[in-house]
């Protein structure tokens, strides 16, 4: 019988780490999550700056493992709780190093796919978080709509301290699955796409926490960087496409403005709940846009 190689090894050894990190969330105690995010960032750490030679992998895996614990700790985390307050706090001691410096005996340097070193941003969480709003974000089977609440809701902090790679992405996803495509305003058993009126909410926890984001990232001033990999997050939805007139993808004042009069809208669409959100966020990106004056 081959011995494993150390890629395969890793392989199964990340497929048992999920699957732990699952049953942590299943038997609730989600909180320990915290821990073992700090934990996996602090081994990674060390790993980086005092082992030579490590195999091809072997941080890019330990890196993903970190981002599935991460966003399985923000969509178990109420959003407005001290857990997320700690779990962006991880986030940011670790971006807060920078660059480091592997052994000075290191032959190979380690750049990921994203550009980063560790830690020079967040490497390939941007990517991580794209695939998790492609794939399972807007599926039921994977999430509830308070653990979809809770993700966007931490995204948002993100947003509000300047994270913008990989929550940018996501922010303007949920604004275009909510205000640029055509969706059932309640449940309606015709049909398996999630209501506005259930998804509406994730976008109020996202704004509520994103401070003056969204006018920094909607102006001209802006240079953000999105995910190209993912045009089925950044570009337009059908109803902003028949608008005319609006860049093809990523943030733009004409967007922002369509956002306006599609909230506008919504807020006279005879569902209450509906009505009241969309009135609210209304009136925070108008006094966003009165602060700022970026737009």
């Amino acid at each position: 019988m081959d011995s494993p190689t150390p890629e395969s090894s890793d392989e199964a050894y990340s497929m048992q780490w999920r699957a732990d990190i699952d049953r942590v969330v299943k038997e609730g105690h989600e909180e320990t999550l915290l821990d073992t995010v700090s934990s996996t960032i602090s081994v990674t750490t060390g790993h980086f700056t005092h082992v030579p030679d490590p195999h091809p992998g072997y941080v890019e895996h330990r890196l993903h493992e970190l981002w599935y614990a991460c966003i399985q700790a923000a969509k178990n985390f109420d959003s407005g709780g001290y857990l997320q307050d700690g779990l962006l706090r991880q986030l940011l001691l670790a971006k807060a190093l920078g660059p480091l410096q592997p052994p000075a005996n290191r032959t190979v340097g380690v750049t990921f796919s994203d550009g980063h070193t560790i830690w020079s941003g967040l490497p390939l969480f941007a990517q991580d978080l794209g695939d998790e709003f492609t794939s399972r974000y807007y599926e039921r089977t994977f999430y509830t709509s308070d653990q979809r609440e809770n993700l966007a809701g931490f995204l948002g902090r993100l947003l509000s301290v300047g994270h913008y790679e990989g929550p940018a992405l996501c922010m303007l996803s949920l604004f275009r699955e909510i205000l640029e495509v055509s969706r059932p305003l309640v449940a309606d058993q015709d049909s398996t796409e999630i209501p506005l009126d259930e998804l509406l909410p994730a976008l109020g926890k996202m704004l509520g926490n994103a401070g003056y984001s969204l006018s920094i990232l909607s102006s001209n001033h802006s240079t953000v960087p999105l995910a190209g990999d993912y045009p089925v997050l950044s570009g337009l939805g059908a109803l902003a496409v028949q608008a005319g007139n609006i860049p093809t993808s990523g943030y733009s004042p004409e967007r922002w403005r369509f956002w306006m009069r599609r909230l506008k809208e919504l807020s006279q669409c005879g569902v209450s709940s509906i009505e009241h959100d969309a009135k609210l966020y209304q009136e925070w990106m108008d006094d966003e846009q009165d602060v700022t004056k970026l737009l």
